[in-house]
Formats: structure tokens, C-alpha cells, sequence
């Protein structure tokens, strides 16, 4: 069922119906049930495969400024070393126009 996110004014889950959320409209009227298995998982217990594709074929620069204080961050362990190959892996828009 699709749910009318932008007139939503509430939302209730009910942890005893976990595949279940409950959202109204209108302050005064009732909720509506929704029912957010896939229809594969109602008949047959398996999850429906979605598939997921790249929004862009390469990583997006930063500016030149950000990338300083995220090295910086990395450098006072505020980021921590586990993330850091990510960070210094990242382009700013100068290098990325090369």
C-alpha cells in the first residue's frame, strides 16, 4: 500500500506487529494499518531481491577546505583509524579536474 508521506501527521508502531506501521492523516481520525512485507515474503517467507545501482560512477570531490579538516580529523583521532583510508581516499575539486 502506498502512504501519502506528506499528509502523514502520525506515525505509531507496534512492537507485537514488527512487519506492521500505523500512520494517520488527520489529527482526529484513525490510524491506518499498513502491512510492509513484500508480497513474496506473505506467501512464501523469503524477502523480494532488490536491486541497487551506482548513483555515480566515481566518488564526488569536496571542497578543498573540508577535506583539510577531515584530515585534520583523522590526525587527532577524532575520525577514527578504522575510517581513515576512506577520508584519504577522497579528491577535492582541484584534483578531480585533472
Amino acid at each position: 500500500m502506498h502512504i501519502p508521506w506528506r499528509k502523514v501527521c502520525g506515525l505509531r508502531y507496534i512492537k507485537e506487529q514488527p512487519s506492521k506501521v500505523f500512520y494517520k492523516t488527520d489529527f482526529e481520525g484513525e490510524f491506518i494499518e499498513v502491512d510492509c512485507r513484500s508480497n513474496s515474503m506473505k506467501n512464501r517467507g523469503r524477502p523480494k531481491q532488490t536491486l541497487i545501482y551506482k548513483a555515480y560512477e566515481s566518488t564526488l570531490p569536496i571542497s578543498e577546505k573540508k577535506l583539510k579538516n577531515l584530515e585534520t580529523m583523522c590526525k587527532d583521532l577524532t575520525i577514527p583509524k578504522a575510517y581513515h583510508n576512506f577520508y584519504q581516499a577522497l579528491k577535492n575539486e582541484q584534483e578531480c579536474s585533472r
